[in-house]
């Protein structure tokens, strides 16, 4: 079994933040022409950043931090999802990355919005564009996030009979309005 230490975990937290400190840094000086830019390609970067994801859950798991687990790994499969180059996807799976993006989201945010979609389990044989709900979600969120200092409500209902279009609700105390896209 492993051994928790103070020594061993103080050293796997030092190693963990210079892993995300070489990301960070490349991403922050990547227009600035640096010799460490110009070798490394978007690919390898994004595997770099998987892998080190992937290590960091399991030290989170190795060390019992089950929160800190859950956030690694659903932060690793929206993360591939989001840099992937696939074209289109189901309606059903995009929903999934976005149910991990959501839990994601509410550690910064905490209960400042519930989410709550309608008709889920009907949405598995339809076909969208790559990430077409989750960045009119997000965009929608965040406007949110900024208009209402109390909590929000936001509903997702999907028709898919005729138009394929989501529609977006968001409910507060006081204010109701609806978003619509066609996807």
């Amino acid at each position: 079994m492993y051994n928790k230490t103070p020594f061993t975990s103080y050293y796997q937290g030092v190693l963990l933040f210079y892993s995300f400190k070489a990301p960070y840094d490349y991403c922050i000086i990547k227009h600035e022409s640096t010799k460490w830019g110009q070798g490394m390609e978007q690919k390898r970067l994004n595997e770099f950043i998987c892998n080190i994801l992937v290590n960091a859950s399991q030290m989170a798991y190795v060390e019992e931090a089950h929160g800190t687990l859950m956030l690694l790994e659903n932060f690793n499969e929206v993360f591939r999802y989001l840099v992937s180059d696939i074209q289109t996807v189901t309606l059903f799976y995009e929903l999934e990355i976005l149910n991990k993006y959501i839990t994601i989201i509410k550690v910064q945010h905490g209960d400042r919005f519930n989410v709550h979609v309608v008709n889920e389990q009907q949405n598995k044989g339809i076909f969208i564009k790559h990430l077409s709900v989750i960045d009119f979600f997000d965009t929608i969120l965040y406007k949110a996030l900024e208009q209402f200092d109390k909590p929000v409500g936001i509903t997702l209902e999907f028709d898919m009979s005729k138009d394929n279009c989501l529609k977006i609700i968001l409910e507060s105390e006081d204010h109701r309005e609806t978003f619509t896209k066609h996807l």
